[in-house]
C-alpha cells in the first residue's frame, strides 16, 4: 500500500505515556489527549523549546486554551517596539507556516526562503524596516551573500515570503505597512535558464527510440503523451487506470518523492490541482497495455500474480524507480540519438509545448498538467501561444498528426 505521509506536532520529547491516548493533529497545534489515570482531556504544545499543558472539559475547551496559550506567546514574543525581522520570522512559521497543509517539499522550500530573510535582515527592527533596506538584502542576495548568487525566480520566493511574513505583523498592528510589497528586484539578477522542449519531429524521434527501452521506454512515452511530471509517472498504479473505459483514463493520485534521503511513494500530492483524471491518447493506452502485458508474464515467471495496486512502471525489485537513475538513463537516450540533452520534467515540457504550439487553449493544457492556474503557464509559454482552433488534439506520436 502507498505510504501516506502526515504532519505530526515537533518536538514534543516523549510518547504518550500509558492511558494516555493522543489524536494526531496539524503541525504547530499541539496535541490533545486522554489521561486514563487522571480522567482528564489534557492539552499540550511546546512554545520556545518549553512544554505547556491544559485540561478542559472537553476538546472544545482544551483547543481554546492551547490557541489563547499561543496569542500570549505570540503578544509576548512581538508586543514591544523594538521587535525584530527576526521575531516576526519565527512567529509567521510558528502561527501560519507550519499550519498549512503543504507538501513537504514546498514547505522546504518556505524554510529556505526563511533561512535566507533571516541571515540578511533578521536583526533588523521591524520599525526600522524599509523599502531600501530590502532592496539593499536582494541585491546582496543576487550577489552571491549566502552561497550563489540566487536567480530572478528565487529573489521573487524571497521577496513573497517577506511580504507575507510582514502583512502578518501588519495585521497585529506592529507595523503600519508593508515594504515588501513595494520592494523591486535587481534587474541585474540572473533569469533562470529556459527549459527545453522538443519540436514535434524531434518528438517524434524520441518516441521512436524509446521503443526498445524498457519499462524506462514506457515511463518515458507516457510522459511525452500526457504530461506528467515524473513523480506522477513513477508513482502511477495499475488501479488508477481505466484503460478499458469509454473513452480510457489516467486518474492522478500518487507519486513518487524524495523523503530524508529516501524514495516513497505517497498519496499527498503537490496541490489539489494536482488529483486530476487524463483522458488517455491511443498511444497512451498501447504503451500501458504493453507494459502490463511484460510485467505479468515476468511476473508470471516468478510465480506470482501481479497486485492489481502494483507500480506500473517499478525497478526490478517491485519498488519505486529512482529519480537520479531515470535522469541518466534518458540522457543517454537522447545523446544516443543525437537529440537535445533532456530532464525526465522536460518530456512534460515538451508535450505542453507541442499543445500549445498546436492551437490548444492554455487553461486546458494547465488542466492537463494539473496547475493550479493557468497564469505561470501563460507567462511561460507566451512566445509559443496562437488562439486556440478547437478542441485539443491527441498527442499520438505513431499517426502522422503528430508531427
Amino acid at each position: 500500500m502507498p505510504k501516506r505521509t502526515t504532519s505530526s506536532d515537533a518536538g514534543t520529547g516523549e510518547e504518550a505515556g500509558a492511558g494516555e491516548r493522543r489524536t494526531k493533529r496539524p503541525h504547530g497545534a499541539g496535541a490533545i489527549y486522554v489521561d486514563n489515570r487522571r480522567g482528564t482531556l489534557v492539552g499540550e504544545i511546546w512554545l520556545d523549546g518549553q512544554r505547556h499543558r491544559v485540561t478542559g472539559a472537553n476538546r472544545t475547551a482544551v483547543n481554546r486554551r492551547l490557541s489563547q496559550l499561543k496569542r500570549e506567546h505570540a503578544r509576548q514574543e512581538l508586543g514591544d517596539g523594538n521587535a525584530t525581522v527576526g521575531q516576526a520570522l519565527d512567529n509567521w512559521q510558528r502561527r501560519v507556516l507550519d499550519g498549512k497543509d503543504l507538501a513537504p517539499k514546498t514547505h522546504e522550500l518556505y524554510v529556505w526562503a526563511l533561512d535566507l530573510i533571516r541571515s540578511e535582515l533578521g536583526s533588523t527592527r521591524l520599525s526600522n524596516l524599509t523599502v531600501d533596506r530590502i532592496e539593499r538584502a536582494l541585491d546582496d542576495l543576487a550577489a552571491g551573500s549566502q552561497g550563489r548568487p540566487l536567480s530572478q525566480r528565487s529573489l521573487k520566493l524571497v521577496r513573497s515570503t517577506l511580504g507575507q511574513v510582514l502583512d502578518h505583523a501588519k495585521r497585529r498592528k506592529l507595523i503600519s505597512d508593508n515594504p515588501a510589497r513595494d520592494a523591486m528586484l535587481p534587474a541585474d539578477a540572473p533569469r533562470t535558464a529556459e527549459r527545453k522542449a522538443l519540436t514535434p519531429e524531434q518528438g517524434r524521434e524520441l518516441w521512436d527510440a524509446l521503443a526498445d527501452e524498457g519499462t524506462y521506454g514506457a515511463m518515458f512515452r507516457l510522459q511525452l503523451t500526457t504530461g506528467l511530471r515524473p513523480g506522477e509517472a513513477a508513482g502511477l498504479c495499475w488501479d488508477a487506470l481505466e484503460l478499458d473505459a469509454d473513452p480510457p483514463l489516467l486518474h492522478v493520485r500518487r507519486a513518487v518523492r524524495i523523503e530524508h534521503n529516501r524514495i516513497v511513494l505517497v498519496d499527498d500530492l503537490k496541490t489539489a490541482a494536482s488529483y486530476r483524471s487524463i483522458v488517455l491518447p491511443a498511444d497512451a493506452v498501447e504503451v500501458l497495455h504493453r507494459q502490463r502485458v511484460d510485467l505479468a508474464e515476468q511476473a508470471l515467471a516468478d510465480g506470482r500474480g501481479l497486485p492489481r495496486d502494483a507500480l506500473c512502471f517499478p525497478n526490478q525489485a517491485g519498488t519505486p524507480i529512482d529519480p537520479s537513475r531515470a535522469r541518466r538513463v534518458l540522457k543517454r537516450i537522447c545523446a544516443e540519438n543525437g537529440l537535445p540533452e533532456l530532464s525526465p520534467n522536460e518530456l512534460r515540457h515538451s508535450a505542453a509545448s507541442i499543445l500549445i504550439d498546436r492551437g490548444v487553449a492554455v487553461e486546458l493544457v494547465a488542466d492537463l498538467l494539473g496547475h493550479t492556474n493557468f497564469r505561470m503557464l501563460a507567462e511561460h509559454y507566451r512566445h509559443r501561444l496562437r488562439p486556440a482552433a478547437g478542441a485539443a488534439a491527441a498527442l499520438n506520436w505513431s499517426s502522422d498528426s503528430s508531427a
